[in-house]
């Protein structure tokens, strides 16, 4: 899969395999994973080498994964671009404001602020007195899209905070 070692074949980790297009490749690239690194177990068992489960030294940062969106927040030394981000999340809007386009600016209840970057057909309207709950995921090329749950619209975001 992944060229390491010289030689040696690298096994994809599952951020590897969450790249990937489509549910059904990220399956079988996880599958295909697995098998490899079962294969690999077998293999030191057989050489007589320890199957002992390497140390990293920092195995827990790399198990954590940044809040969705964090990748476009100002601060990349807090958010690094290249790690991967979370596929959606659920949030409420507990406060809103509209720009001189219309176009408006999110506060969610985790504390992130979302920017819609287009306006598309009738322009959204929130009260200022209730909240609304939101679904946020990927587009597909980079972006965001928030879908509010009350009534299916869906408009691009962008995080800023």
């Amino acid at each position: 899969m992944l060229t390491g070692v010289p030689g040696q074949a690298q096994i994809a980790t599952s951020a590897d395999c969450e790249r990937l297009s489509s549910q059904a490749d990220e399956i079988a690239c996880l599958r295909n994973a697995l098998d490899q690194s079962r294969a690999a177990l077998q293999g030191r068992k057989e050489r007589g080498e320890s199957t002992k489960p390497l140390q990293l030294k920092h195995a827990a940062a790399s198990v954590a994964r940044p809040d969705l969106g964090s990748e476009q927040v100002a601060d990349h030394a807090v958010h690094p671009k290249n790690k991967p981000a979370a596929r959606s999340i659920s949030a409420t809007v507990v406060a809103s404001s509209s720009g001189p386009q219309g176009l408006l600016t999110l506060k969610l209840d985790n504390r992130q602020v979302w920017r819609q970057t287009e306006q598309a057909g009738i322009p959204l309207s929130l009260r200022r007195d209730r909240t609304y709950p939101v679904e946020i995921s990927g587009s597909g090329f980079g972006g965001y899209r928030m879908r509010f749950q009350n009534n299916g619209r869906v408009i691009v975001v962008r995080r800023l905070q």
